[in-house]
């Protein structure tokens, strides 16, 4: 069945049933196989040695009641490597997991010894005539499914917005200012590989781990970006960034105001995902922006707004209340930096991989939680005009109904 259209839809029903079938006899590994599988690849975790030896055995044993078999096993617990045949295991080299071996997961790269996720893009090719083909083309090959090099991919997405703009022609030379610009992001993106990503996070308690989203926006573009903060037992913070989101600008001019609401709107949608996904209650994370006007329409009805603005306010207020958005200074909020587009080599010392300043500090947090009220900041065009309604009573002389005794026709 490889290679025809149903052959994916096929792969996943068939591990789909068959966890459902066994879901008595390995529970541990039905509910990891629901949850945890991509077409044919696993991934999942848990929290001790004992569990990982369980899981594996259970996945083992489960899938070999259908016939099949998992291989290419990757761990960061050499004792769980130990327990798996090296024809079975991913790299039969070595079993020490403290060195430079990688594994390829969906397109990234996970280093098991360090357990970080991180990226090894190819240099960005200027030489030559360069055109709206080729730049697509080495676009294309940098891959970032969740959003962790935002800062520096809008910056590829405004470039080639603004080639469609000039309606270039896919193999007409690029205009020299474009060209140069992407000369420099070339000559960047060498430091990405430095961007670490820690895969471990801490979920497990309620008390302990929270979700805070941050959303912002600019005259070309706006994003989201969500972190989790968690406290080990020994009190230590962690705060890491989750997952983020750009989106460029329209073409036809929206106002700044209205890009932030695009953006605000943008988050509460990341955040059901992500909370969906880490089984999290949405209704206890945190949302931030620093547009007071954004925080005044999510604070008031959406009947009292324009179109736009309350198709908007409506759906944000339908997966967060207004209690749960709060105010952040421009220079704190990291969502910034995924707007307007940041070196590689800056992104390492700024505030987006770990958050904000205030989220690494103890509870409680200290945040503006107030809603703006509304008053003159809010742009006119954004609300609906006010009208004045009135009843009017119309009355006129007819023949009197009492002086008729029937309507028969003559």
């Amino acid at each position: 069945m490889c290679g025809t259209a149903s052959a994916p839809y096929l792969a996943i029903k068939c591990l789909q049933q068959l966890a459902l079938n066994e879901s008595n006899n390995f529970p541990l590994a039905s509910k990891a196989a629901l949850k945890d599988f991509y077409v044919d690849d696993l991934m999942s975790g848990v929290n001790s040695l004992s569990e990982a030896l369980e899981l594996q055995n259970q996945l083992t044993q489960m899938v070999s009641s259908a016939g099949l078999v998992l291989r290419k096993w990757a761990s960061n617990c050499s004792e769980l490597l130990n327990s798996i045949d090296s024809d079975m295991r991913l790299s039969n080299t070595s079993l020490n997991i403290d060195n430079d071996d990688t594994v390829k997961t969906l397109g990234i790269l996970w280093h098991p010894a360090s357990d970080v996720f991180y990226f090894k893009i190819s240099p960005l090719s200027f030489e030559g005539t360069l055109t709206k083909r080729t730049l697509l083309s080495t676009i294309a090959k940098t891959f970032d499914p969740l959003g962790w090099l935002s800062p520096i991919t809008i910056q590829y997405k405004t470039i080639m917005q603004r080639l469609w703009e000039q309606q270039l022609k896919w193999d007409e030379r690029v205009p020299t200012d474009i060209k140069l610009e992407w000369e420099q992001l070339a000559n960047d993106v060498q430091f990405v590989k430095d961007i670490k990503i820690p895969r471990f996070l801490l979920v497990d308690s309620d008390n302990l781990f929270h979700l805070f989203g941050f959303s912002d926006a600019s005259e070309r573009a706006y994003a989201a970006a969500i972190y989790c903060r968690s406290v080990s037992d020994t009190g230590k913070i962690n705060v890491q960034l989750i997952i983020a989101k750009t989106r460029v600008a329209p073409l036809k001019t929206v106002s700044l105001p209205r890009l932030e609401l695009c953006g605000a709107l943008l988050l509460v949608k990341l955040m059901d995902f992500t909370c969906k996904a880490l089984n999290y209650p949405i209704s206890q994370a945190q949302f931030y922006t620093d547009s007071t006007i954004v925080l005044s329409w999510i604070g008031s009805h959406a009947s009292r707004w324009k179109t736009f603005v309350a198709n908007r306010v409506a759906k944000i207020q339908t997966l967060s209340s207004a209690t749960q958005w709060h105010r952040i200074s421009g220079s704190a909020n990291p969502a910034d930096l995924a707007t307007r587009g940041v070196s590689s080599s800056t992104l390492l010392t700024s505030i987006w991989l770990c958050g904000p300043k205030f989220l690494h500090e103890t509870f409680p947090l200290q945040t503006d939680s107030s809603v703006p009220a509304l008053n003159d900041a809010v742009p006119k065009e954004s609300t609906r005009s006010s009208s004045d309604s009135f009843a009017l009573r119309i009355t006129c002389n007819m023949f009197a109904l009492s002086r008729m005794e029937g309507f028969r026709s003559r």
